[in-house]
């Protein structure tokens, strides 16, 4: 066969697909010499197997239909299973691997082609299979050694998902997209850039028409196609032609063979070459090699800081203009110097290993939208390796973070490495998975991210109780201000402020300083609100259809995600090339093409995400708009790809469309149209049960249909019977008397069975259910004419119980902290409920539980004497309690702080060694400083300072030291040891050692001047950590 030289070119370039029918496995034989079926040869085998006849007139569609008709599905499918699993591909299949390919795509059943794979050993790429369309191909698109091998007929190794079943009857064939129209999807998009040969097909072959009515639209625009066919007559030549396809008469292995003599062994493996990464210069176990796929990964969305690093061209006036893509900004220091970087390098990348509590640890940088934060953990990461000679690595990229590539590097490394993520609410289970196994293994790992602050708030609780500390990109301060100033003026971008004095530059900057930096560039030196700026922006772009697809961008980035080419296409109708040629100018330095990865998966941003939020808000002020955007978007959405799976979620979260859209029969139309992606997704019907139940006029009948369909989709999803008991919940809230108390005890004990099966160790959702239920039935009783004193005392006991075990595992849980104020402010705002109270102890009063919410109650009240006396009172009947020995500690030590000693006793008594009340044991830990016991003092602090605490509760510093008259003690010391972001000062009376952070220095000139040896005065507090100095100021003789 004559192989046009352009097409070899092509196939050595690894840059064509294959499209295999059933022709493409003739050839292939069972190990008795059974030959692959061809052309009606199946139809045959199934009419003799069901109806006993040896040959049919009719198609395989209609036997293979009436065969299921007299049995069924499963029995069919498990018969044509039978028959091509023994088939094994012939001699020409096994070189099919020696090629480089895109993709190759199949509708064939049966394993020839995995086989090959699996039998040559010289193959230059593995194949992945993708059988539909949650498949994820992330994994295969990050290096140059896999391929997809998309099976869009079904495969005879899936014949047990019914939910892709073998296509074989004609309903089938009309409804074959099912699940898997995004492949087909795909092989539209891999036609407008790459050269498609078709093998196996006769030219009226429906598949083959079928794959070609959407690519012959832009004949003209895509490359040209090929299809490999024994018999052609002329005028089928020139038909195919006219559609810029050639045919090549032949067959499927006429065509393999002659590729195999024009090509070059040596072209083809080019990408098996073992390649060098400049990391592997400071691996220092050169043993053990990093392998193809880390090093590819190396060279995309990981990457490797280091001073000579690859960067893109990025003029300083982008980049103060929000564009932060790429390291060109780091590397030529457009940024301003933040203080908060010193610190962190200094506390975190500086620190000895002696110093840190745990072998993996895990900082958060946060701060709001445009407050500078990714630039400041990019400052940091560049430092870190280019300064202080550290190994980091950054993860580019909204994928899954590859953790075995992490670990393959660490493994290696003799010192610690740091790993440097953006967005960890995009990744928290590889986060999670990296420390787990990082202290498993013994693995010096630093993780060091940076989040909004409402983002890691609300979605990143599972990673709390494993931060080590926080940090928040502050405001700009004064010598911030006059940093950026000097930048703006040595890359000339002052704009408006160019011509005005240094001072009146820096007061422009001064009145924009409480907010966030990237609001204050546009301000400052454009003149106009920033707001303004943008929608100019947005309403020059021309032409209009450049501009549209502008704001569709912007749609997805405000989302945090990019947006693939293969979305603007399917929306547009314009593939990569033709965006290039034609809209590549207009939204220059608008929008930013982005490549993470070593092929040609190019996507799309915005040059920040704050402007995507502005231009979505000032461009789409009507819900109709917004709804055919949605619309749109949700109809170019391939799930297998991990960014848009994650803008998928995010447009069918509950809370998000109910913020966007007040009709809800809008929303509920958005929900149709995903169904779609989402019929067989757990998080979709839960999102719209969410939906039902919460929006105006629930629907609590469909929630609850919704939420059996995703318990039965994922039925071990923790967070699926959390949302049930969230709406036995709303559903008790409109219920009378008897159906309120039917669902509260639902709720309760959906909330319970996640507690007890341990689903729920990494966040506080099910307690806080719990404790709403018990104030739920709270308010009833204390609502009620006259109060059931003995219900309300068994309630009060349970809401205790409940809150004390949620705290013991989320002591910061912002949830958990408003229920126990929500039960003081019910009894505090309610007479009647003291006064029970109060019976019920003295009818009781060796109830630990009445005298704890009691004593509370008393101390809201200021009446300490009381609270004191409850507690005394109850100890005498249980005095080994812990919990009312940590009641009575504490009113001792914040209202009666000349009982030293005997606040030491009690706190001692309010916990056991090893347990988890880490809070007790931190009171304990400072009282015994404060008695001077300083060793055992450090023995405790030590505990406390090693346990998995969110870093806001750790680092708190808590229990100053008053004097006598109840003012702060003022204590003087001198420096003994200083850092770039923080001291240590020693006692002169005690002779012991605080810490002292540079932010808790009143004077800023003050820590200028601080060496070893200044004497300070300064306050004394504790933290986790221990003795915490604050409020520190020049020491007055």
């Amino acid at each position: 066969m004559d192989i046009p030289h352009i097409l070899s070119q092509n196939i050595n370039s690894g840059r064509v697909v294959l499209f295999l029918g059933s022709g493409a496995t003739i050839g292939a034989k069972t190990q008795s010499g059974k030959e692959a079926p061809k052309g009606n040869d199946l139809a045959n085998i199934l009419s003799k197997e069901y109806f006993g006849e040896e040959k049919t007139t009719k198609t395989l569609s209609s036997v293979a239909e009436l065969a299921i008709s007299e049995t069924d599905i499963h029995t069919v499918q498990q018969f044509v299973k039978n028959y091509f699993d023994e088939f094994e591909p012939a001699e020409f299949h096994l070189k099919i691997p020696t090629f480089r390919w895109i993709a190759i795509y199949t509708t064939n059943y049966d394993l020839v082609i995995e086989k090959a794979y699996q039998r040559q050993l010289s193959k230059t790429q593995n194949i992945q299979c993708i059988y539909k369309n949650s498949d994820r191909v992330d994994e295969v698109l990050r290096t140059t050694d896999s391929i997809c091998y998309v099976k869009l007929h079904g495969c005879i190794t899936k014949i047990d998902d019914l939910t892709i079943p073998l296509i074989l009857t004609p309903d089938q064939y009309v409804t074959h997209k099912r699940n898997r129209d995004r492949l087909f999807n795909r092989l539209d998009e891999h036609g407008h850039q790459y050269t498609i040969v078709f093998v196996g097909y006769s030219l009226d072959d429906l598949d083959l028409r079928q794959a070609l009515l959407s690519l012959s639209e832009t004949v003209e625009e895509r490359p040209r196609f090929y299809t490999v066919t024994p018999s052609l007559s002329d005028a089928e030549v020139r038909m195919w032609e006219k559609k810029k396809i050639t045919a090549l008469k032949g067959t499927f292995e006429d065509f393999i063979n002659s590729l195999d003599l024009t090509a070059p062994v040596a072209l083809r493996n080019v990408s098996r070459v073992k390649k060098q990464h400049e990391i592997e210069r400071v691996l220092n176990n050169n043993d053990l090699e990093l392998s193809s796929k880390t090093l590819e990964l190396l060279s995309s969305e990981l990457v490797f800081i280091r001073s000579d690093i690859p960067t893109d061209n990025l003029t300083p006036s982008d980049f103060y203009k929000g564009n932060s893509y790429g390291w060109e900004s780091i590397k030529e220091s457009y940024d301003c110097r933040r203080a908060l970087t010193d610190t962190i390098i200094s506390e975190v990348v500086l620190l000895e290993e002696v110093e840190r509590n745990t072998i993996v640890d895990f900082f958060l940088v946060k701060g709001h939208a445009g407050s500078g934060k990714t630039i400041t953990l990019k400052r940091i990461a560049w430092d870190s390796a280019v300064e202080y000679n550290r190994i980091a690595l950054y993860w580019e990229s909204s994928n899954k973070i590859d953790v075995n590539a992490i670990f393959e590097i660490c493994e290696r490394a003799t010192d610690r490495v740091f790993l440097f993520v953006d967005k960890p609410s995009f990744h928290i289970s590889e986060i999670m998975a990296l420390i787990k196994r990082g202290i498993s293994s013994n693995t010096k790992l630093t993780i060091v991210s940076s989040e909004r602050g409402n983002e890691w708030n609300m979605e990143c609780e599972p990673l709390h109780s494993y931060t080590s500390r926080e940090y928040k990109v502050p405001y700009l301060k004064e010598k911030e201000i006059k940093d950026l100033l000097d930048k703006l003026e040595k890359f000339q971008c002052l704009g408006l402020i160019k011509d005005l004095s240094r001072e009146k530059q820096e007061e422009a900057f001064r009145n924009k300083a409480g907010r966030q930096i990237l609001v204050a560039l546009y301000e400052v030196t454009m003149g106009k609100s920033f707001e303004d700026i943008v929608f100019d922006e947005y309403n020059n772009i021309e032409p209009e259809q450049a501009r549209l697809i502008y704001r569709t961008i912007c749609a997805l980035n405000r989302l945090g995600v990019p947006v693939r080419t293969g979305i603007i296409h399917r929306i547009f109708g314009v593939p990569f090339e033709i965006f290039k040629q034609k809209f590549f100018s207009p939204l220059e330095n608008i929008v930013q093409v982005i490549n993470s990865s070593n092929n040609d998966d190019y996507a799309y941003q915005a040059r920040h995400p704050l402007i995507a939020e502005f231009v979505f808000a000032r461009t789409m002020l009507n819900e109709v708009d917004k709804e055919d955007l949605y619309f749109d978007l949700i109809g170019s959405l391939d799930i297998g790809y991990s960014s848009d799976k994650k803008a998928y979620r995010e447009i069918i979260k509950a809370k998000n469309l109910m913020a966007l859209f007040n009709d809800p029969l809008i929303v509920r139309r958005i929900y149709d149209a995903a169904r779609q992606i989402g019929e067989f997704d757990d998080y979709y019907h839960q999102q719209i049960a969410i939906f039902e139940m919460k929006r105006k006029n629930p629907n609590f009948r469909l929630a609850e249909q919704h939420l059996d369909i995703a318990a039965e989709i994922a039925p071990y999803n923790p967070t699926i019977n959390h949302t049930r008991s969230e709406l036995e919940l709303q559903k008790a809230k409109g219920g009378n008397v008897l159906e309120r108390e039917r669902f509260l005890s639902r709720a309760r004990e959906y909330a319970l069975d996640n507690i007890r099966s341990g689903y729920d160790n990494n966040n506080s959702h099910s307690y806080h259910t719990l404790c709403k239920v018990h104030l739920e039935k709270i308010t009833t009783i204390l609502n009620a004419q006259v109060i059931d004193e003995k219900t309300l005392k068994e309630l009060i006991k349970e809401f205790v119980t409940t809150l004390h075990s949620g705290l013991q595992k989320y002591p910061s849980s912002e949830f958990l902290l408003e229920a126990e104020s929500k039960l003081s402010s019910l009894l505090n705002d309610n007479k009647g409920a003291i006064a029970s109270l109060e019976k019920a102890f003295s009818m009781n009063n060796a109830s630990t539980f009445i005298s704890i919410a009691l004593s509370k109650a008393y101390i809201k009240n200021e009446n300490v004497p009381k609270a004191r006396e409850i507690m005394e009172t109850v100890l005498e009947h249980y005095p080994a309690d812990k919990t009312c020995n940590g009641r009575l500690a504490k009113i001792i030590t914040d209202h009666y702080p000349q009982e030293n000693e005997l606040a030491e006793y009690y706190w001692r008594r309010s916990f056991t060694e090893g347990d988890a009340n880490i809070e007790n044991q931190f009171w304990y830990a400072r009282q015994l400083y404060i008695n001077k016991k300083y060793e055992d003092s450090k023995h405790y602090f030590a505990i406390t300072k090693s346990k998995n605490v969110a870093p806001e509760v750790k680092s708190k510093i808590r229990g100053p030291v008053f004097d006598k008259d109840a003012c702060l003690l003022q204590i003087g010391g001198s420096i003994v040891r200083k850092d770039d972001s923080y001291c240590f000062v020693r006692d002169f009376a005690s002779g012991e050692v605080a810490y002292l952070s540079k932010r808790n220095i009143k004077d800023p000139l003050l820590w200028e001047q601080i060496r070893i040896d200044t004497q300070i005065l300064y306050n004394l507090g504790f933290n986790y950590y221990g003795a915490s100095a604050f409020n520190a100021k020049e020491f007055d003789l």
